[in-house]
């Protein structure tokens, strides 16, 4: 049970959530608004597995999962967190969705970004995989993604808000980084912290957790230690 359960995304999933519920907004600024050029310090929220309350879905209505989606006055960032399954242009449909619900029940955000994290081996394809030659939205996305893939309530959104859709994608900031490099970022932060402070030492902690997790799960393609 075990070792199926180190391949199993929805796992990970579980441990980064728990991971960015307790961290500080310095944390999710640091490893997941910077890569994407957003400078926001929050304060941030992450409507988590609740998400069907914030946006008055019925708690039973399959719609979307999203891996992250944090929300602040300015900014609304998606993370999609993947181990052996391959993206998808629908992926990015998905958090485009989420933001134009967050827009549509506040105003106007001022930053919206999607952070990819994937094993090194899927780098290279990771755009081609979505529909797009580079982290830009283009003019032509809204073409490439099959529309029997999405829920329908996505589905329908895309019909009734497509203007606001097309504006969301145009602002959309995207970037890909590897687990490995995520990984190293999460360690440096862990080096700048005085485990003599309360605080410093619960997040040290917490940070050492996610990243023994990191390193456990298969398909993040962190090196295994040799065994001696």
């Amino acid at each position: 049970l075990q070792e199926y359960l180190t391949h199993q995304e929805e796992i990970l999933n579980h441990f980064f959530d728990i991971t960015f519920a307790i961290a500080g907004d310095a944390v999710i600024a640091t490893l997941l608004c910077e890569p994407l050029g957003i400078d926001d310090r929050g304060p941030f929220l992450s409507p988590g597995r609740g998400i069907w309350k914030r946006f008055n879905w019925g708690p039973n209505e399959n719609v979307t999962q999203q891996d992250g989606f944090f929300v602040s006055r300015n900014s609304a960032v998606g993370v999609e967190l993947k181990l052996a399954s391959t993206s998808s242009p629908e992926q990015i449909a998905k958090y485009a969705a989420l933001m134009v619900w967050e827009e549509m029940r506040s105003s106007k955000l001022a930053h919206l970004g999607l952070l990819f994290i994937v094993p090194e081996n899927a780098l290279d394809r990771h755009w081609s995989n979505v529909g797009l030659i580079g982290p830009v939205v283009t003019a032509d996305f809204l073409n490439k993604i099959d529309q029997e893939k999405l829920p329908a309530k996505i589905s329908q959104l895309f019909e009734d808000r497509n203007d606001h859709i097309a504006s969301v994608l145009e602002r959309l900031k995207l970037k890909v980084v590897t687990w490995t490099a995520f990984r190293v970022a999460i360690a440096k932060i862990q080096t700048e912290l005085d485990c003599a402070r309360p605080g410093d030492q619960t997040l040290s902690r917490l940070l050492a957790g996610l990243c023994a997790q990191i390193d456990a799960h298969e398909g993040t393609e962190i090196p295994k230690p040799t065994a001696t």
